[in-house]
This record gives structure tokens, C-alpha cells and sequence, in this order.
């Protein structure tokens, strides 16, 4: 997993530099369930992780992602603009991460965009695309590539959903209740 630091890449889209955080665990599976009608606690939501042992490999992109690269099952994406109005502010980046070691970096340094393979992977129907806050993410994708993302999957909304029992649900909380790591 890869996280971009976006207080890095604010406004700063224009040069090379970004800093990017990696870390050399995964998620790997569900311990417990919620079930439908139970009340949602710490204690019944617990996440297993093993540690990675191999480096992550992330991949530079200039504009599109390669026809080749594909994406099965599902792919996180997260996206950094120049700022937070997406009527305003462009797209610079988007991190692509099937979850297999490998994570995808598109940069946009055009004020057009033309990525047809990217936009078929976000049009596919059979992966889902996975967000934090997608409301954000989407809006930008729409304002700036012209296209609908479907299906998605935003973990702050399933945080509401399942996490009654605070009104903490960044990405940040999320790790540390979670995970037990700090970011």
C-alpha cells in the first residue's frame, strides 16, 4: 500500500517531486462480521494483516495507464488535484493499487486529459473501485476525465455505516482502530 501525502501535492502538480509513504503490510482478510440488527463495536470488527516481505514497487505513468495493465476483482484509487474545488482545481495524480505490491501513479501534467485506458478501467463493471471519501475522488474524475466510475466502494461511507459508535472515519482513524498503525 501506498498513501500520497497530499499536503505534498497541493498546488504543486507542475514538478516532479511528490512524496509518497509505502508500507510493507496488506490487509488480508476479515476476522469478524458485523451481523444485520447487531450493534457495531471494536471488539467485533477485527482486521488480520501479515507483514509484506518483499518492497513495493510503484510505477510512474505519464498520462494513461499502459494498454497492458490490467485490473481484476477490485483496485484502490485515490487522486490529488490542486486544491479542493473540483470546478476549479485540476486532477494531477491518481494512484492506482490492486493490492499485489504494485502501485500505479498516473501524473497529468495536460490541462486536457485523453486516457482511454484509464477510463475503461474506471467504466469496467467487474472491478470495483475502491475509495476513501470517494464523493471527492469522483467528482474530480468526472470534472476532469468526463467519465462515471461504477462500481464503487467508498470506505468512509461503510466507516458510518458500521462504525455507529463514533463520528471519527478518516482514512488516519480508520488505520489505528483497525490496523494498530499509526499514519
Amino acid at each position: 500500500m501506498a498513501e500520497l501525502v497530499d499536503a505534498q501535492v497541493s498546488g504543486t502538480c507542475d514538478l516532479w517531486v511528490v512524496e509518497v509513504r509505502v508500507f510493507s503490510w496488506a490487509p488480508l482478510s476479515l476476522d469478524g462480521r458485523v451481523v444485520a440488527g447487531s450493534r457495531a463495536s471494536k471488539e467485533n470488527m477485527k482486521v488480520s494483516f501479515q507483514p509484506r516481505n518483499k518492497p513495493i514497487s510503484i510505477h510512474m505513468h505519464d498520462g494513461d495507464i499502459p494498454n497492458s495493465l490490467g485490473f481484476s476483482g477490485s483496485v484502490a484509487i485515490d487522486t490529488e488535484t490542486q486544491g479542493l474545488n473540483p470546478l476549479r482545481d485540476r486532477l494531477c495524480l491518481m494512484q492506482l493499487s490492486a493490492g499485489d505490491g504494485h502501485c500505479h501513479l498516473v501524473q497529468f501534467t495536460r490541462k486536457t486529459f485523453n486516457a482511454p485506458n484509464l477510463k475503461k478501467l474506471l467504466k469496467n463493471p467487474n472491478v470495483v473501485k475502491l475509495f476513501h471519501f470517494a464523493r471527492f475522488d469522483l467528482a474530480i474524475i468526472k470534472q476532469n476525465l468526463n467519465t462515471l466510475c461504477t462500481p464503487v466502494y467508498c470506505t468512509k461511507v461503510a466507516s458510518k455505516l458500521v462504525r455507529t459508535y463514533t463520528e471519527r472515519h478518516g482514512l488516519k482513524d480508520l488505520t489505528k482502530e483497525l490496523l494498530g498503525i499509526d499514519i
